[in-house]
């Protein structure tokens, strides 16, 4: 959906389906984020307009809206309805990297594991274990034996 490195003219909201978000360090991907039914997909660098520094794919045949960028700005310097929903989508995006980062700072492994099952449960049946371990920042044994533990 989006690439490193380029440019991307849109954001899109999920109808159904998953994507998954990563970076790539030494040809590996280190996955960032989820994102599921009624999320909306973007990375704040393509919103302005500037090359991405994720990747953004499919995680299964998903159904989206696709939203053209400018447009929707240009809506939203003409409408303070469409102004407060940008606004909106942003600050819920920052709430969830303050979160994020607090976790990878402050929670063991397990409470990650547990605060990721708490708020995206779907997450088990259309993610791989490699992908969750990635993006808990933990090996895939340490989340097997995590999921034992349960």
């Amino acid at each position: 959906m989006i690439s490193e490195g380029k440019h991307h003219n849109y954001f899109y909201l999920i109808l159904n389906g998953g994507v998954k978000s990563y970076y790539l360090k030494d040809s590996k991907e280190v996955c960032m984020w989820f994102a599921f039914d009624y999320e909306t997909v973007a990375t704040i660098k393509t919103l302005e307009g500037q090359a991405s520094n994720e990747t953004i794919e499919l995680l299964e045949d998903s159904e989206l809206i696709q939203f053209n960028t400018k447009a929707i700005k240009d809506l939203a310097n003409l409408y303070i309805d469409v102004s407060h929903v940008i606004n909106v989508l942003i600050t819920e995006h920052a709430e969830f990297l303050e979160d994020r980062i607090y976790q990878l700072q402050f929670m063991s492994s397990e409470e990650r594991y547990d605060a990721l099952i708490t708020v995206a449960p779907e997450v088990l049946q259309k993610v791989s274990l490699t992908d969750i371990a990635s993006f808990l920042g933990i090996s895939r044994e340490t989340l097997s034996r995590i999921r034992r533990s349960k």
